[in-house]
């Protein structure tokens, strides 16, 4: 969760001071085990998507999971917090980012040369988490499910992701990689009846 500490002090307004943490849901400690190795583009994929799963079933959050990898090693993972912080910026890859940022002490994801850094998105990300991606310096991105198939699934509107400008910076983009299982997720939270976040834009879900 996100937790700041506000003080007031002596007439001259409000000071902040303590820590901005995130803290994953109980569930994730026990599906993880960063001892195990991923050599493929589908072996990271599939844990992610195996995030998305236990994400519906313990109802934290839209299905929007995420990891992070510098080569075969697992780094940190992200999954949609929103519903649970009531904080609309923290979506899956940006909570991975964060994480990843955090455990690896570094500013630029990209600017360790013997580093393998990518991040893995069950969907393609939307604009704010591609504005994430673009500054984390992470040098590589692969998704599943295509930002149609999020629109058409969940009617949600969101923020349009430019592509454009993380190829324009060098990142390397894989997409539809198990986008069948990306799709199913999606699915599987539309039929349960998923929040539609910030209900005011266009949507034809009720």
């Amino acid at each position: 969760m996100v937790r700041v500490l506000v003080t007031k002090s002596g007439g001259k307004g409000f000071h902040v001071k303590g820590s901005f943490a995130i803290e994953y849901p109980r569930w994730v400690e026990s599906r993880l085990d960063f001892s195990e190795r991923f050599t493929t583009d589908d072996e990271r994929m599939a844990l992610v998507m195996r995030l998305a799963t236990q994400q519906a079933i313990a109802h934290t959050g839209g299905p929007f999971t995420a990891a992070v990898f510098d080569g075969d090693r697992l780094v940190s993972v992200g999954m949609n917090l929103v519903e649970v912080t009531k904080n609309p910026m923290l979506h899956g890859p940006i909570v991975a980012l964060m994480k990843a940022h955090e455990v690896s002490g570094l500013m630029d994801l990209g600017a360790d040369r013997r580093s393998q850094y990518a991040l893995y998105t069950g969907c393609q990300p939307c604009g704010m988490c591609t504005a994430a991606i673009l500054l984390s310096g992470i040098p590589r991105l692969v998704y599943g499910a295509s930002e149609k198939d999020v629109e058409a699934i969940l009617d949600m509107e969101r923020a349009s992701p430019d592509l454009g400008l993380l190829r324009e910076a060098g990142v390397e983009i894989v997409g539809n990689v198990l986008a069948a299982e990306g799709v199913r997720a999606l699915q599987a939270y539309e039929h349960g009846c998923g929040a539609n976040y910030n209900p005011r834009r266009r949507s034809k879900r009720r």
